[in-house]
């Protein structure tokens, strides 16, 4: 009920607002001029792109404007991770109730509980995906089968076809798995070249794709935008890796600071949560850690100076995903999951009032 009405009220104040957001114009231009390609004159993947014009289609045959299609879409995608990480959980055994209460800490990362209630596109269908992925692959862990392997190859294809970033976050959580004896038993087996075969096979025409464009790095340059360093003391090696360590942490504690506050005043700091999730048998805990690293080098290696907050992301989510089974480890799940739930409804009704007075702001301005 209470993600109807997430979704009801975000549908109409979309709607009300003057105009469309960057990202949706950005669709609006090539919703037309590229159909059903594996790839089009952008700097992200296709996945969005034909997941939406089949929205605008629709919308279009039943007099709905793209405006609509575009909010529509977006919130539908939000709702279908809210009901991914519930299904994550339950993996792990955690009950209904716990999972459901516990769940709503994604809306405790900053760009999940803000931004993606007015805007983004290929972000938000990352998000969708990289759950989609640690879903299928929790799955594999606990059960073998060639179904599975399947499953977990489409997952990977569909994560990289949303948003070239996803494939950071994967690496982590596979190399987070190898730490586990029990989940090392299962990646090296001959069935998983299902899973890599699967994938490849399905990335393929895309890879082919970005080979036309006569340079396909220069996508990952136009996402990272690159620049020197001139003039400065420090040599430039040495000043670009404290830039962008700097900018990485402001940014990771930018993403996760309402969840961090909402830690801080259930628990006062007692329970060394940080600790917990990396020494234990966690998967998402020691995920979240590596993942994290592998962004850093990531980014001091290509030399990016402007990093987006959003980037971070798909491997920021998995904080609020590792936290309910630290909890589940301690015995204060039930504390947890109640606190958390009554933190992100109210983090929700914050960012709604004052998106929308910022909204009535700008159409006042406006007229």
């Amino acid at each position: 009920m209470l993600l109807i009405l997430y979704f009801i009220f975000n549908l109409i104040e979309q709607n009300l607002k003057p105009g469309l957001t960057h990202d949706a114009l950005q669709q609006l231009r090539f919703i037309d001029k590229w159909q059903w390609q594996w790839g089009y004159m952008s700097t992200q993947p296709p996945l969005y792109h034909w997941l939406f014009k089949i929205i605008v289609d629709v919308c279009n045959f039943l007099n709905l404007n793209f405006k609509f299609a575009d909010s529509f879409f977006r919130q539908c995608l939000v709702m279908i991770d809210i009901l991914i990480g519930y299904l994550i959980l339950r993996e792990y055994k955690i009950d209904q109730n716990n999972a459901i209460f516990s769940v709503f800490g994604l809306f405790l990362i900053t760009d999940i509980g803000w931004s993606l209630q007015y805007n983004y596109t290929h972000t938000v269908l990352a998000i969708t995906t990289i759950l989609f992925f640690i879903l299928q692959f929790i799955r594999l862990l606990n059960r073998s089968t060639l179904r599975n392997y399947y499953f977990v190859g489409l997952s990977i294809a569909c994560a990289v076809l949303s948003k070239y970033n996803t494939i950071l976050t994967i690496a982590g959580i596979l190399l987070a798995s190898l730490s586990i004896k029990s989940a090392r038993s299962v990646i090296f087996r001959f069935k998983f070249l299902i899973t890599s075969s699967t994938a490849s096979i399905i990335f393929l025409p895309h890879f082919w794709w970005m080979l036309s464009t006569g340079n396909p790095l220069i996508i990952i340059r136009k996402v990272l935008k690159v620049e020197n360093v001139n003039d400065s003391i420090l040599p430039d090696s040495i000043l670009l890796m404290l830039t962008n360590l700097s900018s990485i942490l402001a940014l990771l504690i930018a993403q996760i600071l309402p969840l961090l506050i909402s830690l801080i005043i259930i628990f006062r700091l007692r329970y060394n949560w940080l600790k917990m999730i990396i020494t234990e048998d966690m998967l998402l805990g020691r995920s979240f850690v590596i993942t994290i690293l592998i962004h850093l080098v990531f980014m001091l290696i290509s030399d990016a100076r402007t990093i987006s907050i959003h980037w971070l992301l798909p491997a920021v989510l998995l904080l609020p995903l590792a936290l309910p089974l630290a909890a589940f480890k301690i015995g204060k799940l039930r504390q947890y999951a109640k606190g958390i739930f009554i933190s992100a409804l109210i983090f929700k009704i914050i960012c709604f009032v004052v998106l929308t007075i910022i909204d009535f702001w700008r159409l006042h301005i406006i007229l």
